[in-house]
């Protein structure tokens, strides 16, 4: 696949195994618009993100979820900076219950000031616990905590490493930008409380 830059962007993948020690991940981007990012910037965000998984993001994940670590790479040119923050012992969800099946998740919509697609981005909730859901529905104390964790990464997170939390566009019209185009989130919300599924995070699916 062709590689499309970013400028001043870092892509933080965040690293998690679940009952079967299969590995899941979400990913978030992050621009810092004047001074780029090189390895100790990398470092420094690999350890918010951790931190923001430790005092955020776990009290609404399963124990049978646990955070890996970080990697974090800067987006600005092919064979930029690649930094892995590894978490030992590895952090541990704070719902004492059971994890429902990977591929079931709740879609949090990152929101900008523009329409389009290209301008909107989603991040698929990892560790929906048993409890969470009543038929097709997450419930809405679970939804709320899930929002709150994930606004924390642009009111909390990225202002720790003088960054902004941005949706990144590679595409447009089907086709790959020369350039790819980071936009500040501005919001973080759901569409709604339905569960949504991720079917590639199931064993043997991959992709």
């Amino acid at each position: 696949m062709v590689f499309i830059p970013v400028p001043n962007t870092a892509e933080a993948t965040v690293v998690y195994s679940g009952p079967n020690n299969n590995q899941m991940v979400n990913v978030y981007h992050f621009r810092r618009e004047l001074e780029g990012w090189d390895p100790d910037s990398l470092q420094t965000l690999g350890e918010a993100l951790l931190d923001w998984e430790q005092n955020y993001a776990r009290g609404n994940r399963s124990n049978q979820i646990r955070c890996l670590g970080v990697e974090c790479r800067d987006l600005s040119v092919k064979d930029s900076y690649l930094v892995f923050v590894a978490k030992v012992p590895p952090i541990v969800g704070a719902i004492v219950q059971g994890v429902l099946p990977a591929n079931v998740t709740l879609a949090v919509s990152f929101r900008t000031p523009f329409a389009g697609r290209s301008f909107r981005g989603r991040s698929y909730w990892i560790g929906l616990a048993e409890g969470d859901v009543s038929g097709d529905f997450v419930s809405p104390g679970r939804g709320e905590g899930i929002v709150n964790a994930c606004t924390a990464l642009k009111d909390v997170v990225a202002p720790a490493v003088g960054a902004e939390l941005v949706v990144v566009s590679k595409f447009a019209d089907g086709q790959p930008r020369s350039v790819g185009v980071a936009t500040p989130v501005t919001s973080i919300g759901l569409t709604d409380f339905r569960i949504d599924t991720q079917r590639r995070r199931l064993i043997g699916e991959g992709g």
